[in-house]
């Protein structure tokens, strides 16, 4: 048997984080067509118009107005996108918990529940369709709601997080601009506005 190779170092497992990687991934989140577009600038104009887009979207009449007619700040509009949060995993697990110890009245509340719409409506249903319920019940509150409910959460956890990223980007993309641009006056600067 041969020996195995050596381990390496734990950064030569890992991939660099380019600005380029982040910008392509970044118009991939934001279902940003062209993410294929060659040289990066492009999907920077991409991805600042999509910003800006959203923006407005949100925005009544008045607010929109201001908006065109006002200097936008690039952070301003980084806001527009939530937070990643926990919440819809742990509530989940929450209620998988409280349905767990509930015991046998989540059971029979269903079951009474059913009883009570076939009886309104004037149909018997068959005994079947009870035990059928009661087994998916115990199906969904047993180990494989909590594996679940305990995936999700892992995966809400462990992604990445695109709306901070896209700040970070888009404080690159205007730092990048004052630079390349920084010996050019504005086109507003001589109208007078």
């Amino acid at each position: 048997m041969p020996k195995p190779p050596p381990v390496k170092e734990l950064h030569e497992y890992g991939s660099a984080l380019s600005y380029e990687y982040l910008v392509r991934e970044l118009c991939n989140d934001l279902d940003i067509d062209g993410s294929k577009v060659e040289p990066i600038q492009g999907l920077e104009v991409y991805l600042i118009e999509d910003v800006f887009v959203k923006a407005a979207a949100q925005m009544n009449a008045q607010l929109r107005h201001a908006f065109l007619t006002a200097q936008v700040q690039l952070d301003d509009l980084a806001e527009v996108f939530p937070q990643t949060r926990v919440s819809g995993p742990a509530t989940t697990l929450a209620a998988l918990a409280l349905a767990q110890g509930s015991g046998f009245g989540i059971y029979v509340g269903a079951t009474t529940a059913l009883g009570l719409v076939s009886h309104a409506v004037g149909v018997t249903l068959p005994f079947a369709i009870y035990a059928g319920m009661t087994s998916t019940i115990a199906f969904l509150i047993g180990p494989f709601g909590f594996l679940g409910a305990s995936a999700w959460l892992g995966f809400r956890i462990l992604r990445p997080e695109w709306p901070r990223i896209l700040r970070g980007v888009l404080h690159l993309i205007a730092m990048k601009a004052k630079y390349v641009h920084a010996d050019r006056p504005l086109a507003l600067a001589g109208a007078g506005v």
